[in-house]
C-alpha cells in the first residue's frame, strides 16, 4: 500500500505592506484581468500572486444563448450585480484621491496584462512565473508521497505514447472497494477542498500529479456552474451514435475537439465532429467559463513543471508554424485537444489514456453538483490513492502511465468534466522534421539514424528529468 503524508494548513500571518486600495482594484471585473490563483494559496496583499495566466473578456454566455431554445433559459445572464460595478466607486465616493491612484494603478496592470495577452498570441503561449508565485505557491503546496517508480510504469519504446492497459473492468468501482475493512484494495486516501493546492510525488520526489485547486476568484464558482448547465443543456442536442455512449472510458457521452495525429493517418488533422457535434463544441468553446479553465490548466502546469511546459510549447508553436490550418482550440491553452464530458453522471471506468506523451500531463476539470465525501473521488491507481474532487477543481495527471478511473456521484447527482490533453505523435510529427516516421528515416544518414536511436533510448529518462521534485516532501 503507498505511504502518504499529508502537511498541515500554513498559518498566514499579518502583512505589513498590506493595501486595501490594491487588494479592492483586483476586484474591478470591467477593466482588469484577474489572475488565476488557488483560493487555498496565501499570498501578501500588495504583491500580484499569480501565474500570468490570461483571462480571455467575452460577452456573457446568456448573451448569446437565450434564442437557442426553452432549455437554455434559466441560463445566468450575467455576473454582474446591481448596484456600483467596482470598489473604486466606492473609493471615489469616499476618498477621491485614493479613487484616482486606484485607476492608474488599474490602468498600469491593464497595459501589463494587455502585453502579455500580445506576447502569448505571437508566441503560442507565454506564462511566466513570478518569483512571489514560486516562492508562495509552487514551493508551500502540501505534498502526498507516494513509493510509486515512475521509471517502472510502462511507455512504448521511444516514449513519444504510453502501452495500453486493459486490465480495467467495464463498469465503476465504489469506495467500498478500496476503504475500510472489508475493502480489497487497501489504497490511501487524500481528503482535498478542490481550493488548495497539492502535489502528489513518487519514490524519487517528483511531482507526477498536481490537485491545481481553482484560482482565486470570487466569480469562479458562479463560472463553473454556467460550465455544468451549458453541457447540461446541449446534452440534448448531440448526434451520438451507439459507440459514443459507452466506450472504453466510461458509459457516457464525450466530444473531443482540437488536433490530433495517429491511428494510421498521415499528418496531423483537426478532429472531426458532425455538424451538430461541432456546432456544439464551437459554443462550448467560445464560453468564458471553458476559455478560463484552459487558460488556468496551462497555468498551472507552467508553475508547476515548467521545464515540461515549456517543451509543450517549443512543439506546439512548430507544429502550428509549419501547418497554419490546425486550429488551436483556446488560445490561452498549450494543450492541442479537449474532450466535453456531458455525463450527467461522468463516471470513468479504470483506464489509461495511452495515446498521450507518457511523460506529459493531461488536465481534468469536475463539474456539476455532488458531494465530493459520497462520490466522484478520483482513482489513481499506480500510486494507489483515492482523491476527493469537488465539482470546479482541477487536476493534472500523465495520464498515459497512470491508469485512472472514477467512484460514482449519487442518482440524485450531476457530474460532468472537461479534459485537455496532447497526442504524443504531435510531439513525434515535430521531432522527425514533420514528416512521417518513414520519409524521415529514410532521409538520414548512418551516423545520423545512430545518433537517432540513442535518442530514442533516451527520451523516457529525459521526459522523466522534465518533472519537477517537490521541496517539501516528507
Amino acid at each position: 500500500m503507498a505511504h502518504y503524508d499529508l502537511r498541515s494548513t500554513p498559518v498566514v500571518t499579518p502583512n505589513p505592506k498590506f493595501n486595501l486600495a490594491s487588494l479592492l482594484q483586483q476586484g474591478f471585473r470591467d477593466t482588469d484581468a484577474s489572475d488565476d490563483v488557488p483560493i487555498g494559496d496565501s499570498a501578501n496583499g500588495d504583491e500580484e500572486a499569480s501565474i500570468d495566466s490570461r483571462k480571455v473578456e467575452c460577452e456573457a454566455p446568456g448573451d448569446n444563448l437565450a434564442s437557442q431554445g426553452p432549455s437554455c433559459a434559466s441560463f445566468p445572464v450575467g455576473i454582474h450585480a446591481a448596484g456600483p460595478t467596482s470598489p473604486l466607486e466606492h473609493l471615489s465616493q469616499s476618498d477621491p484621491g485614493c479613487a484616482g491612484k486606484a485607476h492608474k494603478r488599474s490602468k498600469n496592470h491593464r497595459n501589463r496584462q494587455q502585453k502579455r495577452d500580445r506576447t502569448r498570441q505571437e508566441n503560442f503561449s507565454d506564462y511566466r512565473t513570478r518569483p512571489n508565485i514560486q516562492k508562495n505557491h509552487v514551493d508551500s503546496a502540501e505534498v502526498v508521497q507516494t513509493n510509486l517508480v515512475t521509471e517502472n510504469c510502462s511507455a512504448a519504446k521511444a516514449a513519444f505514447v504510453g502501452r495500453n492497459d486493459k486490465s480495467g473492468r467495464k463498469k465503476p468501482y465504489e469506495l467500498e472497494d478500496f476503504l475500510g475493512e472489508k475493502a480489497k484494495l487497501k489504497f490511501g486516501y487524500v481528503p482535498w477542498n478542490g481550493m488548495s493546492r497539492k502535489n502528489v510525488t513518487d519514490s524519487q520526489g517528483r511531482r507526477v500529479a498536481i490537485l491545481a485547486g481553482q484560482p482565486r476568484d470570487e466569480d469562479w464558482p458562479l463560472l463553473m456552474k454556467e460550465a455544468a448547465e451549458a453541457l447540461e443543456c446541449r446534452r440534448p442536442r448531440l448526434d451520438l451514435a451507439k459507440g459514443d455512449r459507452v466506450h472504453r472510458r466510461g458509459a457516457f457521452p464525450a466530444i473531443p475537439c482540437g488536433i490530433s495525429h495517429g491511428g494510421g493517418s498521415m499528418a496531423p488533422s483537426n478532429l472531426h465532429n458532425n455538424k451538430a457535434n461541432a456546432t456544439v463544441v464551437q459554443e462550448l468553446s467560445d464560453l468564458p467559463c471553458f476559455k478560463r479553465l484552459a487558460g488556468f490548466a496551462s497555468s498551472v502546469m507552467a508553475s508547476q513543471a515548467p521545464k515540461l511546459y515549456q517543451y509543450y510549447v517549443e512543439h506546439l508553436a512548430e507544429l502550428h508554424s509549419r501547418h497554419p490550418h490546425l486550429k488551436h482550440l483556446f488560445s490561452s491553452s498549450v494543450f492541442a485537444a479537449a474532450s466535453y464530458n456531458f455525463g450527467p453522471r461522468t463516471t470513468c471506468f479504470k483506464h489509461k489514456d495511452f495515446a498521450n506523451l507518457p511523460f506529459g500531463l493531461c488536465a481534468v476539470t469536475a463539474l456539476g453538483s455532488f458531494d465530493p465525501k459520497r462520490g466522484g473521488h478520483l482513482i489513481l491507481w499506480e500510486l494507489e490513492l483515492v482523491i476527493e474532487f469537488p465539482p470546479g477543481a482541477t487536476i493534472l495527471l500523465p495520464s498515459a502511465i497512470i491508469a485512472h478511473s472514477n467512484i460514482p456521484v449519487q442518482s440524485n447527482e450531476t457530474r460532468y468534466s472537461f479534459a485537455q490533453y496532447t497526442a504524443g505523435s504531435l510531439f513525434r510529427w515535430v521531432e522527425h522534421g514533420c514528416q512521417l516516421d518513414d520519409d524521415f528515416y529514410a532521409s538520414l544518414t548512418q551516423e545520423e539514424l545512430e545518433a537517432e536511436q540513442r535518442k530514442d533510448d533516451e527520451r523516457w529518462s529525459h521526459g522523466l528529468s522534465m518533472f519537477e521534485v517537490g521541496s517539501n516532501a516528507l
